[in-house]
């Protein structure tokens, strides 16, 4: 069954590429540089479309913020050192 994938083409490794914290950190200065805010958009119509991804990752990132701020557990894990971060940086 293997070689009836790698006929059709197949491919086993994953272009995907995963970006750490850092990576997307790095990203959303970047974003608030250009546009003064850490609001990023996930609509890829937005004029702002270069960021679709970002913008997926900060409402992710939302998300298990809020849920720490109710005191529930997130989504993701988070040290209060990259709270401090993104809360130095304006983040909501």
């Amino acid at each position: 069954e293997i070689k009836r994938l790698e006929d059709i083409g197949f491919e086993w490794e994953s272009t995907r590429i995963v970006k750490t914290f850092e990576d997307r950190f790095t990203d959303l200065l970047e974003f608030k540089e250009e546009y003064g805010h850490c609001r990023v958009p996930q609509k890829t119509k937005s004029k702002n479309a270069k960021y679709y991804s970002l913008g997926n990752w900060v409402a992710n990132i939302r998300r298990s913020y809020k849920a720490i701020q109710r005191g529930e557990k997130p989504e993701r894990d988070f040290s209060e050192a990259k709270i401090k971060r993104l809360e130095d940086i304006g983040f909501e």
